[in-house]
C-alpha cells in the first residue's frame, strides 16, 4: 500500500490497537466492524496509561475479538446440527438446496442481496463454481484465524503492513475497503449478523445531522417485508428448522401454535407490558395494549421479541420467588436468537427506518439487558435505535393546536422515538460523553408543543431532560478544556449558574403543582380520579429526577464531596424526594436518581440505599444490580481508588465485566 500519514484523532479503541481510523462519529467503522466498543474521540481513558492498564486493556480487545469468531463458528455448528435432526422424511427433494444454502452461509461466503434470491441461492451454479468458491471461503478462514490469533500485533511505522489496514473483519469474513475511504463500508454493512455478535449497519448519521438525508412525507407503515421482498435475502441459518418459519406478510400474525406461547401472551399483558411502559395510561400516551397487541399481530420481529422478554421476565420473578431455581439466558436464547434473525431480515428492507415494529423491537431488546446484563449488549442496539430515529428528531416539526389527529401509526411511532431518546440520555450518565444528538433533542424540547413527550414514557417531562443535557454537554466542556490545559473555573461557575437558576426556577413550578394535586387528591376521599392521580406521580417523578439533576450540576462544579455545603444540601433534597415515594411501581422508574444521588450521600445515609434496595425493592427487575454498583462506589472512594476531586460517574460504566444501564 501506498504510504500515508497516519491521523493522530482517530478513537481511543483504533490508537490502542495501532490502526488506521476513519474518524467516523460517533463510531468509527473499524470499531462498527469488528464488534468492538469504540472508545470516542474525546478526554484520554484512564486505561491509556502506557502500563499495566492498557496492556490490560488491549488483551480484552483480543479476547474480545476471539470470542466472536468462537461465539460465531459454535452457533453455525449448532445450527447445521439442529437442521440435519430435525430434517423431515419427506424433504430429500428440497432439502440438499436448503443445506446447501445454510452451508454456503456457514463458510461466510458473501451474497449480493441485490442480485441473488433465495430460491436461486446455488441454484444455477456448476459444481465447478461452488467447489471454487468453497475453496475461496476456507481460504477466508484461514486469514481469519491469522488475524485472530494476534489482532493487537501491528507496527506503527507509517507504510508497514498491519492487519485491517486494507480489510474489514466481518463476522469471519473479510471484505476489502475501497482506498477512497467509505465506498466499501455500506456493501460490507450488508453482510453483518445485526445484534447477534453486537454487529449492525447503520445510516451515515452525520448525513442525517446535516440535512442531507430526507424522509419521506408519509406515515410510518406496520407490518412487515412482503413474499417477493423477503425471498430477496439468505435464509438466516437459524430459521431454517425453527418453529417459526418466514411467511412473510399477512393480516394476522400471531401463530400461538402452543400452550406455552399464549401463556407467554398472557403473562406479557397483564405482567411485562405494564412493568415496560409503565405511564401508558396517561393522556399524553400514544400507546395502550390494545395497540401494542395490533402492532404485534403485524409484526412478527416484535412479536418474537416480545414473548422472549416475557419468557426472561417470568423466570426471573420465578427464579427470585423460588432459591432452587435458576435464571439462565441459554434457557431464553433460542427465542432471541429467532427474534433478532426476523429483525435483521426486516431491517435490510427497504424503509426500514418506516416501521414502527423496528423502533418497538429495538426497546424490547434494550429492556431485555436488564434481565440478561451480561449476554445482552444494550450500546449495540441503542446505537440502532439512535439511528433510525435520526431522521426524525433532525427533521421534527412542533406540535400546533391545529394539527390533526394522529394514526394510530404515527402516534406508537412517536411514542417508541420518545422511548429511544429517553434511554439515550439517561444511559449517557456513566457513559465518557453526552449523546450525539444532544443539540437535536434540546431544540425538540424546547416547543411550547413539541413532537415527542417523554412524560407518556417515563412520567418526567421534557423540562427536565432539557435540563439534563445542558449539564452533560457542560460536563464534556470541562473535560475539553481541562484536557488541553485551558479550564476557567469562572467560566465553568458562570454556565452552572445559568443552568442553575433556570433548573431550580423549574423546580420551585413543580412543587407548587405537586402540592396543588395532592391537595386535590386529598379531596376526593380515598377515591380519586385515574387521571388526577397519574398527573400527581408525573409531579413527583419530575421532582425527584430534576433534584437529583442538580446534585450532578454540583458535583460537576464542585467535586463529589459529600460534606461539601452545596453537595451536601442538594443531595439532601434529592434523598428527601425518593423517602417520599412509597408506591414500589414509581420506585421502578427513578433508578437514574436512585444512582446519582446514591454515589454521592454521606455515609451515613447510605443506611436507606441499602435497605431501599435489599427490602422493598429486592425482587425489582429495573433496580436488580444496582445496590451491588453503589456498594463498588461507596468501597473505591473508601479506599482511596477513586478520589472526590476527580470523581465521575463514568467511573462505574462497567461492572462485573459488562457495560452497566443506568435508566
Amino acid at each position: 500500500m501506498a504510504t500515508e500519514t497516519r491521523s493522530q484523532d482517530g478513537c481511543w479503541s483504533c490508537r490502542l490497537r495501532k490502526k488506521k481510523c476513519d474518524e467516523r462519529r460517533p463510531i468509527c467503522t473499524e470499531c462498527m466492524c469488528l464488534g468492538l466498543e469504540c472508545h470516542g474521540f474525546g478526554t484520554r481513558p484512564a486505561w491509556m496509561d502506557r502500563g499495566a492498564r492498557q496492556k490490560a486493556q488491549a488483551a480484552k480487545m483480543k479476547q474480545k475479538l476471539a470470542q466472536l469468531t468462537k461465539n460465531r463458528r459454535s452457533k453455525q455448528a449448532r445450527a447445521q446440527e439442529d437442521c440435519a435432526v430435525k430434517q423431515p422424511p419427506n424433504s430429500h427433494t428440497e432439502g440438499p438446496k436448503v443445506q446447501t444454502d445454510v452451508a454456503a452461509a456457514s463458510n461466510g461466503m458473501l451474497i449480493d442481496h441485490e442480485s441473488c434470491s433465495l430460491p436461486q441461492t446455488f441454484g444455477g451454479t456448476s459444481q465447478d463454481e461452488f467447489a471454487k468458491s468453497q475453496g475461496a471461503a476456507g481460504h477466508e478462514e484461514e486469514i481469519q484465524n491469522t488475524i485472530v490469533a494476534d489482532p493487537l500485533v501491528s507496527s506503527g511505522d507509517s507504510g508497514s503492513p498491519t492487519m485491517f489496514d486494507d480489510m474489514t473483519f466481518l463476522n469471519g469474513y473479510h471484505v476489502p475497503l475501497a482506498s477512497s475511504g467509505n465506498s466499501g463500508f455500506q456493501a460490507s454493512l450488508e453482510e453483518m449478523d445485526f445484534l447477534s455478535e453486537q454487529n449492525f449497519d447503520l445510516p451515515n448519521l452525520e448525513s442525517i445531522l446535516t440535512g442531507s438525508m430526507h424522509m419521506a412525507p408519509s406515515t410510518a407503515v406496520v407490518g412487515v417485508a412482503d413474499d417477493d421482498l423477503c425471498s430477496e435475502y439468505l435464509l438466516p441459518e437459524s430459521q431454517v428448522c425453527t418453529a417459526y418459519p418466514l411467511n412473510g406478510t399477512s393480516s394476522c400474525m400471531l401463530p400461538i401454535t402452543d400452550m406455552e406461547d399464549a401463556m407467554l401472551l398472557a403473562y406479557y399483558m397483564e405482567k411485562v407490558f405494564n412493568w415496560q411502559f409503565p405511564f401508558c395510561s396517561t393522556p399524553a400516551s400514544g400507546l395502550s395494549q390494545g395497540c401494542f397487541l395490533w402492532l404485534m399481530s403485524k409484526s412478527r420481529p416484535l412479536y418474537l421479541a416480545s414473548f422472549a422478554l416475557s419468557s426472561s421476565h417470568k423466570s426471573h420473578q420465578r427464579a427470585l420467588a423460588d432459591p432452587s431455581s435458576k435464571l439462565r439466558y441459554e434457557d431464553h436464547a433460542g427465542r432471541y436468537d429467532v427474534a433478532r434473525e426476523e429483525f435483521h431480515c426486516n431491517w435490510k428492507a427497504p424503509k426500514a427506518a418506516d416501521e414502527v415494529s423496528m423502533l418497538a423491537c429495538i426497546v424490547s431488546f434494550i429492556t431485555s439487558s436488564l434481565i440478561h446484563g451480561d449476554k445482552v449488549d444494550w450500546t449495540c442496539q441503542l446505537r440502532a435505535g439512535t439511528s433510525l430515529i435520526a431522521p426524525w428528531v433532525t427533521q421534527a416539526r412542533p406540535e400546533t393546536n391545529s394539527s390533526p389527529l394522529k394514526s394510530p401509526e404515527e402516534s406508537s411511532r412517536d411514542f417508541f422515538i420518545s422511548s429511544i431518546i429517553r434511554i439515550d440520555i439517561l444511559s449517557a450518565i456513566n457513559q465518557d460523553s453526552a449523546p450525539a444528538l444532544s443539540h437535536n433533542y434540546k431544540e425538540l424540547f424546547k416547543s411550547a408543543h413539541p413532537k415527542f413527550s417523554l412524560e407518556a414514557v417515563g412520567g418526567c417531562h421534557n423540562w427536565v431532560f432539557e435540563a439534563l443535557l445542558d449539564v452533560y454537554l457542560l460536563r464534556d466542556w470541562k473535560k475539553k478544556t481541562r484536557a488541553a490545559g485551558l479550564l476557567s473555573l469562572w467560566e465553568l461557575t458562570s454556565k452552572a449558574t445559568t443552568i442553575q437558576v433556570d433548573l431550580e426556577k423549574k423546580i420551585a413550578s413543580n412543587v407548587t403543582l405537586l402540592r396543588q394535586s395532592k391537595e386535590e387528591l386529598e379531596q376526593q376521599k380515598g377515591r380519586p380520579l385515574q387521571s388526577d392521580q397519574c398527573q400527581y406521580e408525573i409531579y413527583v417523578i419530575n421532582h425527584t429526577f430534576a433534584c437529583a439533576v442538580s446534585v450532578l450540576l454540583e458535583v460537576i462544579v464542585s467535586g463529589a464531596y459529600p460534606q461539601l455545603p452545596e453537595v451536601k444540601q442538594k443531595a439532601g433534597r434529592a434523598l428527601e424526594a425518593l423517602t417520599d415515594i412509597k408506591d414500589a411501581r414509581l420506585l421502578e422508574v427513578v433508578g437514574w436518581p436512585l444512582f446519582v444521588v446514591g454515589c454521592v450521600v454521606e455515609e451515613e445515609r447510605q443506611g436507606f440505599f441499602r435497605q431501599l434496595l435489599s427490602g422493598q425493592m429486592r425482587n425489582s427487575v429495573s433496580l436488580g444490580g444496582l445496590l451491588d454498583l453503589l456498594e463498588e462506589c461507596w468501597q473505591s472512594r473508601v479506599s482511596g481508588e477513586v478520589k472526590d476531586d476527580n470523581f465521575d460517574f463514568s467511573h462505574l460504566r462497567f461492572h462485573k465485566s459488562r457495560n452497566v444501564l443506568i435508566m
